[in-house]
């Protein structure tokens, strides 16, 4: 992406622009997915089975997992497409070397 600046060229810059608020929306739905708790809802169903618990228990430290690892580059790359998004730089006509 930087190396052939695809980012400044005018062809790709609508694509540049929904990889970008794709890349602004993972963070979101990552914590919308995965940094929730669920602990309410087995009080509500009757409880858990001994095997419901004990895939509660992976459920719950696979969203941890998922939350703590994946949340900083995700928003590290939205930052990083929402940089080369806005940054002030003249755009490559088709055709020209960058």
């Amino acid at each position: 992406m930087v190396r052939y600046r695809l980012h400044a060229r005018v062809k790709s810059r609508r694509e540049h622009a929904f990889h970008t608020a794709r890349a602004l929306l993972f963070p979101v739905i990552l914590v919308l997915l995965y940094g929730g708790s669920s602990s309410g809802w087995p009080l509500l169903l009757g409880g858990f089975s001994s095997f419901e618990s004990v895939l509660h228990g992976v459920r719950i430290r696979f969203a941890e997992w998922v939350v703590e690892m994946l949340l900083p580059g995700a928003v590290f790359i939205a930052g990083l497409h929402l940089y080369l998004w806005l940054r002030p730089t003249s755009l490559i006509e088709e055709g020209a070397l960058p």
